[in-house]
């Protein structure tokens, strides 16, 4: 059941996240949501949401790119460069570039009509975070970039199973 309309979870240390934030509180309504949950607390957050909000505080990938894909929720962020992002914009989450535009994307997600396109790009979004960039997948590319030897088929079975016609039913 989502009972918010937008949530953020995360600190009010940068100056433009808290223009961000005010921005959208002003003009989306009272169905919004803000707190410092972390792991399973922010996950459920989440879930209970229609949009996850974020805005980088340097422009970069953070973990609330991760965190919000990870657990299956719809993710509204602030387009970072292409070169340092490793989901597609439009398929995996939604971008803005300025205040202006993520005002519009946010009214234009929280539409009814466009609930089915939200949780689509929702659903790919988890299915890309889930089959290729959870910690397990961090660890085990760090492991390989040292050169350190480990059991594969030990550590595939902590991977995510995420088939291959999942993968391409949300890419359809």
């Amino acid at each position: 059941q989502k009972k918010y309309d937008v949530c953020f979870i995360g600190n009010l240390n940068d100056i433009n996240r808290v223009k961000h934030l005010d921005r959208l509180f002003k003009e989306v309504g009272d169905k919004i949501y803000w707190g410092t949950e972390r792991f399973h607390e922010a996950a459920e957050i989440f879930n209970q949401s229609k949009i996850v909000f974020n805005v980088s505080a340097r422009g970069e990938l953070n973990m609330r790119h991760f965190e919000a894909l990870g657990s299956g929720a719809f993710l509204l962020t602030d387009n970072i460069p292409e070169s340092e992002n490793v989901f597609t914009e439009g398929v995996h989450f939604a971008g803005y570039s300025n205040m202006d535009e993520m005002i519009e994307k946010v009214k234009y997600y929280l539409d009814p009509a466009h609930e089915e396109e939200r949780e689509k790009i929702a659903h790919q979004g988890h299915l890309e975070a889930a089959s290729r960039h959870t910690y397990m997948h961090r660890t085990l590319t760090i492991l390989d970039t040292l050169g350190i030897q480990y059991d594969k088929a030990v550590a595939e079975q902590f991977l995510p199973k995420v088939l291959p016609q999942e993968l391409a039913g949300a890419a359809a």
